[in-house]
C-alpha cells in the first residue's frame, strides 16, 4: 500500500485550524471535515482535484481503468480516444495508482499506462497516458507450448498443450486435476502481445488473464487480475517446445524448481535443488513449506523425455508428474495428473556453471505469484542489476483485486541461488536461469505461508 504524503505547509495549517475542521468528537457544533480525517483526527483540505489523462490508439470496446489509493478508489469505463477523468475527487496529498482493470475487445487490444502513479498536488492530475495497441507483437508467440496452471477454483492443477498461431488465436488440450479428480477438455481463445511483452490471454467464455512473454518468446507467465468480482486467483507458466527429437540427454545438470500444491493439512510449496544426470535419473534436496512448517528431505527418482519434449518425472515413493522441457533445455514444467492424488505444479530452471552476480538479474520482468489462502497476482518490476528492484503488484485475493507499489533488494549467489526481499515481507528464496531470462522463488522461511513465484524477462535494460 502506498503511503499518503501530506505537504508540510498543509499539516501546519491543519493544526492551526483544527477547530474549523472538526477534529474532536466533544464539540459537534464544528463544521464537518471537507476532506479526509488522518492521523489523530486531522483533516485534509477539501476534495476538489481530479485525476485523468489521455487515451490513444483505442479501437476496441469495454476498456476499463481503475485508480486505487489509500482514501480514494474509482473505476472508469472508456469508450473513445481523447481525454478522460475519474469521477472521484481528491484532496491535496492523496495518492493515486491507475491501472487497466479490463482490456478492450472487438478487436482485442493491449493498453499500457504511463505516469499512472503519484500524489495529487495543488492542481488536477492530467498527465496520465493510456496507449492501446492491436496485435503489435503477436508473432512473437507462435508454435506449441506446454503450460502448467494452478487455481483456487476447487484447488486444481492443470496441464495445457497449447498452440498459438502467431496472429492472435490459440487452441489447447487441457488436462485438469481437481483435488484428485482428473479429466480432459479442449479450450480455445484469443491473445495479444504488446511491444513491451505484455501478454493477454482470453479463454473463450472466461475473463482475460494478464502477464508477460519473455523477450525471446521461450517462456510466459500469466495471472488472473481481472476486477470483475468473481474471478479467482490463478497462475500459469508456459514453455515453448522445439521441433527437434528430444531424449533424456536434453535434461542434464543442476536445476532449481519451485513447486506448489494442495494438501489436506494446508497448501504446501517449496524448492527442489536437484541434478539430472542426462540418463534418466535425478537426485537432490526438497525444502518444503507445509502451511508454515518447513522441513528438508532428500529427493530422487527417474525421468524420461519423449521425442516431442514431453516430460515424465517419477520421484521415489511418489506419483508420476507430467509436463514438458523447453527447446533449449533451460526450463521445464510439470503437473500432478494422477487420479486420486492432490494437484501440484512445478517449474524448474537450469543453473549455469558461470559465476552469477546481481547483474544476472537486470531489466523489466513480469512475475506471476500464488500463495496460501488463495492470494495470487502479477508483479511488473524492474531489477537494476545492482541489488534493488521496484514496481507494482497487481493482487487478486479471492476475487478482490488491487494494486500496490513494491520495492526491495535481491542477491544472486555465484551458483545462481536467489534471495528476494520485498520491503516489509520475509525473504523469498529460489534461483535464476543460466540465461537470466527466468527466475523462480518460493517462501521457505519457517512460520511463513507457502507461495510460488515465476518471473520472465520482458525487456532487456
Amino acid at each position: 500500500m502506498m503511503t499518503t504524503h501530506i505537504p508540510a505547509a498543509l499539516v501546519t495549517l491543519l493544526v492551526l485550524s483544527l477547530v474549523g475542521c472538526g477534529g474532536g468528537s466533544d464539540n459537534t457544533s464544528r463544521p464537518p471535515c471537507l476532506g479526509h480525517y488522518i492521523g489523530s483526527g486531522f483533516c485534509t483540505g477539501p476534495l476538489v482535484y481530479t485525476v485523468g489523462g489521455t487515451v490513444s490508439g483505442l479501437a476496441g470496446s469495454k476498456l476499463e481503468l481503475t485508480t486505487y489509493g489509500y482514501y480514494v478508489s474509482d473505476t472508469a469505463a472508456i469508450s473513445a480516444n481523447g481525454s478522460f477523468v475519474f469521477s472521484a475527487k481528491y484532496a491535496e496529498g492523496d495518492d493515486y495508482d491507475v491501472f487497466v482493470s479490463a482490456q478492450p475487445g472487438n478487436p482485442s487490444q493491449t493498453c499500457l499506462v504511463t505516469n499512472g502513479a503519484g500524489t495529487v498536488g495543488s492542481s488536477n492530475v492530467v498527465n496520465i497516458s493510456i496507449s492501446c495497441t492491436t496485435g503489435v507483437a503477436n508473432a512473437k508467440l507462435t508454435g506449441t507450448y506446454t503450460a502448467v496452471d494452478y487455481s483456487s477454483a476447487g484447488e486444481s492443477g492443470r496441464l495445457w498443450t497449447v498452440t498459438f498461431d502467431g496472429v492472435g488465436q490459440f487452441s489447447a488440450i487441457d488436462i485438469r486435476n481437481n483435488t484428485g479428480t482428473v479429466d480432459i477438455i479442449t479450450i480455445s481463445g484469443t491473445y495479444t502481445v504488446a511491444a513491451d511483452g505484455t501478454l493477454n490471454i482470453s479463454v473463450n467464455g472466461s475473463s482475460t488473464l494478464t502477464g508477460g512473454l519473455a523477450a525471446d518468446g521461450s517462456t510466459w507467465v500469466i495471472s488472473q487480475t481481472t476486477a470483475d468480482g468473481y474471478m479467482l486467483p490463478e497462475i500459469l507458466v508456459g514453455i515453448k517446445q522445439g521441433a527437434m527429437p528430444y531424449s533424456s540427454a536434453n535434461l542434464t545438470g543442476a536445476y532449481t524448481a519451485a513447486h506448489y500444491g494442495y494438501a489436506s493439512t494446508g497448501d504446501s510449496s517449496g524448492l527442489w535443488t536437484v541434478t539430472f544426470d542426462g540418463a534418466g535419473n535425478f537426485s537432490g534436496t526438497d525444502t518444503v513449506n507445509n502451511a508454515g512448517i518447513v522441513s528438508s528431505a532428500a529427493v530422487s527418482g527417474t525421468y524420461a523425455i519423449a521425442p516431442n519434449g514431453a516430460l515424465i518425472i517419477t520421484p521415489d515413493g511418489g506419483s508420476t508428474i507430467t509436463g514438458g522441457l523447453s527447446a533449449d533445455g533451460i526450463t521445464w514444467v510439470a503437473s500432478q495428473l494422477t487420479a486420486g492424488v492432490s494437484p501440484e505444479i512445478l517449474v524448474g530452471i537450469k543453473q549455469g556453471s558461470m559465476a552469477y552476480s546481481s547483474a544476472s538479474l537486470n531489466g523489466t520482468y513480469a512475475a506471476a505469484h500464488y500463495g496460501y489462502r488463495s492470494i495470487g497476482g502479477l508483479w511488473a518490476v524492474v531489477f537494476d542489476g545492482t541489488g534493488t528492484f521496484i514496481g507494482t503488484d497487481y493482487l487478486n485475493s479471492t476475487s478482490t483485486t488491487s494494486s500496490v507499489g513494491i520495492s526491495g533488494t535481491y542477491t544472486v549467489a555465484v551458483d545462481g541461488a536467489l534471495n528476494l526481499h520485498v520491503a516489509g515481507d520475509p525473504t523469498v528464496t529460489g534461483g535464476v536461469s543460466a540465461d537470466g531470462n527466468t527466475w523462480v522463488g518460493s517462501q521457505t522461511a519457517s512460520g511463513e505461508m507457502p507461495s510460488i513465484l515465476v518471473g520472465v524477462l520482458r525487456v532487456s535494460p
